[in-house]
């Protein structure tokens, strides 16, 4: 039995863009709730944005520590992952006077909406998923 094949990626289902509402607070013409589309990040594109997020913070002569940023991470991970809106757009950034897609997310949802965002690109990218709790879940059904 050749079982390595599954794992070849022909044969591994792709993770596809999800369609979310982070709030109820935007609304088209008709009044329908705008949907937000996130994406899931590569593993590569992942450790680009912790080492950029990572630096050395010397403890006592000679002695370093690594010292992350996680909100800074948070920020990039977040703006990685949004796919709509277009943060980079000169004219949603202008329409919040602000100059950086991080900025304009931080202008445009209120905290929980914001909670709400990087709980939803959190699970796309596979941080929040318990395989263990998802096969006890299995087997009891």
């Amino acid at each position: 039995m050749d079982s390595l094949k599954y794992f070849f990626k022909e044969n591994v289902k792709p993770v596809e863009n999800e369609k979310i509402v982070i709030s109820d607070r935007f609304k088209d013409e008709n009044g329908n709730i705008i949907e937000w589309e996130i994406k899931p990040i590569s593993n590569e594109q992942d450790d680009r944005l912790r080492e950029k997020h990572t630096r050395q913070e010397k403890l006592k002569k000679g002695v370093y520590v690594p010292k992350f940023d996680y909100l800074a991470y948070l920020k990039d991970f977040l703006t990685s992952c949004v796919v709509f809106p277009n943060l980079n757009n000169k004219e949603l950034q202008d329409n919040y006077n602000v100059m950086t897609p991080e900025e304009l997310l931080s202008a445009m949802l209120l905290p929980g909406e914001y909670n709400t965002l990087a709980e939803e690109a959190k699970n796309i990218c596979g941080f929040d998923k318990d395989p263990l709790e998802e096969k006890i879940d299995e087997a009891k059904n």
